[in-house]
Formats: structure tokens, sequence, C-alpha cells
């Protein structure tokens, strides 16, 4: 076993935390229809994403689960000035005197620029990546990556605007930690509802080593 001491990254990747926030699930929806929001490409102005239902707990956070981030009017306002020249601002859930809006992240890490210790690759495009390099001198604050959609990347100053802000519902975990053993890392966030996961995280020689 290897251990890694993970203190700083130019990067995280966002994962959801909270288990009794509110969140929205589709109905009546169209068969692969988020795939819109995957395929790193402005959508039409007037493309609406399909109805939904509440359901969970009463505390409503400001980054609700969603398979694609899904921010809350005070989200938007806090890191819309980071990524308003790559992302697409989509709104599709009201409640408790906000919307929240899909975020249509653009920007993607072209595949010969990021590599990774440990996946499962099917036909070209990864189900699954984990303990993620980035070879780019720059990034943009909000990203995926080419031929990987399973996850959404932030920059280190987005992560930390929105931890500062007191944005609940997100966690941002280091990107050499596998997602398999983040869910397992003590988060001691308190009150706050969010934070970063920078324990140190073993990996074993059957993750890539």
């Amino acid at each position: 076993m290897a251990t890694l001491d993970l203190v700083e990254s130019r990067f995280w990747y966002q994962q959801s935390y909270g288990e009794t926030y509110k969140r929205a699930e589709e109905i009546g929806a169209v068969p692969n229809w988020w795939e819109v929001l995957k395929a790193g490409v402005r959508v039409p102005d007037d493309w609406k994403p399909p109805k939904y239902r509440l359901v969970g707990g009463d505390t409503w956070p400001d980054w609700m689960t969603s398979w694609a981030p899904l921010w809350s009017e005070r989200a938007v306002r806090v890191l819309e000035p980071l990524v308003r020249d790559t992302c697409q601002f989509i709104p599709w859930v009201s409640g408790a005197g906000t919307t929240y809006s899909f975020v249509n992240v653009i920007p993607r890490i072209a595949r010969d620029q990021w590599h990774c210790e440990d996946s499962s690759n099917y036909g070209g495009d990864y189900a699954s990546a984990n303990v993620i390099w980035v070879n780019c001198e720059t990034l943009p604050h909000i990203f995926r990556l080419e031929k990987y959609s399973g996850k959404t990347f932030v920059s280190d100053e987005l992560a930390r605007l929105s931890v500062a802000s007191d944005l609940k519902g997100a966690a941002f975990v280091h990107p050499q930690i596998h997602e398999t053993a983040s869910w397992f890392i003590e988060r001691r966030f308190g009150r706050k509802g969010t934070g970063f996961v920078t324990s140190a995280a073993s990996i074993s020689d059957t993750q890539g080593h």
C-alpha cells in the first residue's frame, strides 16, 4: 500500500455532500435527454429539460445533487463571474424562493492532456477514471475530461470561493483520491455543509500502481 498526503491541488472533482438535502428527479423524460448537456456544446436557447419532482429532505443546498452541476441562484451569483465565458445556465428547478440552473459545462481537457492510474474503458469512452493528472499549463474554472463524462472538475480558485461563501451541498475531492475511497474518508464539515476532502488516502497496487 502507498499512502499519499494530499494537501494542495490545482483542481478538484466535485462530489455531492449531504444526505438530507432536497433533490430533483426527472419525470416523463425522453430517454437520454441529459446527453445534450454532456456533449460540451451550447444548446439552443429554447431547449428545455423535462418535468421534475422534488424528493429528499427539507434543506435546499446550493449545489443540488445531480449528474450535472445544478446551482441555486446564490451559487450562480457567487460563481458565475469565473465561468461566464465557458458555461451556459439553463433554469430547471424552482422552489424555496430560488431557481436552480443546470450549468452546461463546455470546456473539455483533450484526452492526450490527462491521464489516470485506474479506469474502465469501453469502446474508447471511460466509464470510470481515478487518480487523475492533467498536463495543461492553464485550466478552465470548470471542466470535464474528453472521453470521460463521469465527473465535473473545478479549479482550486472556484472550489475555494464556493467553500468560503458557504455554498452548501458540494465536497471538493483531491483528484488523486479514488472515488470509491473518498466516501469512506471522514468529512468534518460541521454545519458548513461543504469542504475539501484531502485526508491521506491509501492507494493499493490493484488500482494502477
